[in-house]
């Protein structure tokens, strides 16, 4: 019964505090709170506070203040998100799609593909990783190897290309 009553306490003078500061005031700690945990693109923050019932007009006024703090960095966002999925062996359509999912913006977006790697290299890259060039032979590691590449973002044609090549690099060793 004790613990209800700890419970309810606490409630209600979170509520009474947030009551005594304003709501620009509280969107902003929430989301310094939300950011402390871990990065946010503008969009991804948006996202989160209206959802903790904030209204947008408010929320978009305290990402305006953050964006002139240099609190919020899209493009910051998206380089460690690329990085994380250049590791994972993502290719340029994948990475696309996550940057997208994430938030960041569309001009930005676009700038950041075009910075990419190539997408043979990072193809050879992964396969170098992931298997021996003899592994190849095998016609249903193949097939099955083409479809992973697939999903992990690469284009077919650069699939079947870079697969012949890493093929004859084993043969020339």
């Amino acid at each position: 019964m004790m613990e209800w009553k700890d419970n309810f306490d606490y409630e209600q003078r979170t509520e009474n505090f947030r009551q005594q500061k304003t709501e620009q005031e509280y969107t902003l700690e929430r989301a310094a709170k939300f950011l402390a945990r871990r990065a946010y693109t503008r969009q991804g923050l948006y996202q989160k506070l209206v959802q903790d019932g904030l209204t947008p007009e408010t929320v978009l006024e305290a990402l305006d203040r953050m964006d002139d703090m240099g609190v919020l960095d899209d493009e910051e966002y998206g380089r460690n998100l690329i990085r994380k999925c250049i590791r994972k062996g993502y290719g340029p359509i994948r990475i696309a799609a996550e940057l997208h999912r994430s938030g960041v913006d569309g001009e930005i977006r676009q700038i950041m593909l075009q910075e990419l790697p190539d997408e043979m290299d990072m193809l050879l890259v992964y396969l170098n990783h992931v298997c021996v060039p003899e592994d190849l032979e095998d016609e249903k590691y193949y097939q099955k190897l083409s479809r992973s590449l697939n999903r992990k973002g690469y284009h077919w044609s650069v699939i079947n290309e870079g697969m012949r090549r890493y093929q004859r690099m084993g043969n020339e060793i």
